[in-house]
């Protein structure tokens, strides 16, 4: 994860998120979509994500945003709570890498 710059952690972070809503796409809707179709997906939405962000750094000053994690708790809903969190972490990560929003 060193490795990547701020537009590849992007890209993983979209990514991730994309193949988690097929997922729910297939599980609650009987929705089945192909390789190539969560590949495009992530990217529009990566582009409008981007365009969005930078129009909104254009018009306010960047605001310092601090973000805290904590374990969820255990119980029969802590596998989708820890699949929320590992969601968060990722777009955190993400962010951390310098994203035009100035987070």
């Amino acid at each position: 994860m060193d490795s990547l710059n701020s537009e590849g952690a992007c890209t993983f972070a979209m990514l991730g998120w994309s193949l988690w809503k097929a997922c729910n796409l297939l599980i609650f809707e009987g929705k089945l979509l192909y390789e190539l179709e969560i590949v495009h997906h992530a990217l529009r939405y990566l582009s409008e994500f981007q365009n969005a962000a930078y129009n909104r750094v254009k018009k306010d000053k960047p605001k310092e945003h601090r973000t805290s994690w904590r374990k969820p708790p255990s119980g029969p809903a802590n596998s989708i709570l820890m699949l929320l969190s590992l969601t968060a972490k990722l777009w955190a990560l993400a962010l951390s890498f310098g994203t035009p929003t100035g987070w």
